[in-house]
């Protein structure tokens, strides 16, 4: 029979990549539906993130050590252009992540703490490995793991750019930091460095809500 002859699609090497960045984003969109909970569901959603990328640790074979200087002044650049254009575009709903509401300092601090590990070293690495390694891969192909790691395409480079803006209430300039990553990761094919400037993106980002007290930001 034909139907027997066809090779079933063997899903497992997606797993590594999805499931990390789908439970993170389901655990988003219940924050969002019920007020008050983004306080406590972000440390939540940050260690599930976490401990899914510890498990599929081995199988991310495209990770590795080192950043460049491009990649730190990508980063820098995403932050000035985040901050810089939020005057100028209308922003989609999100929850609100804001400290400063709570009496006790104790617990602002612990929100600040939770909020800038997640953002700065489980929310890049999350995003990367999603994005940059397996989105633009899967647009060329979806046997992703045949296409070249850093293969540019112009289909894959916007999609992705579009795609990575619209998980953000900021989508304009999520879109202009998707695209720069992108280019980030042509640059050297490395997602080390991409990881690396979208992490000092979110650094800086945090210490500018922190210092401003604008937790619009975050």
């Amino acid at each position: 029979m034909e139907g027997k002859d066809k090779k079933k699609t063997d899903w497992r090497p997606y797993y590594p990549y999805i499931i990390p960045f789908t439970a993170f984003m389901i655990l988003t969109e219940i924050s969002r539906l019920i007020e008050g909970s983004v306080y406590y569901v972000y440390p939540i959603k940050t260690l599930v993130a976490a401990l899914l990328i510890i498990y599929y640790w081995k199988s991310y074979k495209e990770l590795s050590m080192g950043w460049t200087f491009f990649a730190l002044f990508a980063g820098i650049a995403v932050f000035i252009i985040w901050v810089g254009f939020d005057d100028f575009y209308p922003k989609l709903d999100a929850a609100s992540y804001d400290p400063g509401i709570f009496e006790s300092r104790m617990f602002r601090a612990w929100l600040i703490f939770n909020r800038m590990i997640g953002s700065v070293i489980v929310v890049p690495v999350m995003e990367e490995l999603f994005w940059r390694s397996f989105v633009l891969r899967f647009i060329i192909n979806v046997d992703f793991l045949k296409v070249k790691f850093g293969t540019f395409t112009w289909t894959s480079f916007i999609i992705s750019s579009l795609l990575f803006g619209s998980e953000h209430s900021q989508w304009l300039v999520g879109i202009i930091a998707g695209a720069i990553y992108n280019v980030v990761l042509y640059h050297r094919r490395e997602l080390s460095d991409c990881i690396a400037a979208h992490a000092i993106t979110n650094f800086l980002l945090g210490v500018f809500v922190i210092a401003s007290g604008r937790y619009e930001f975050w």
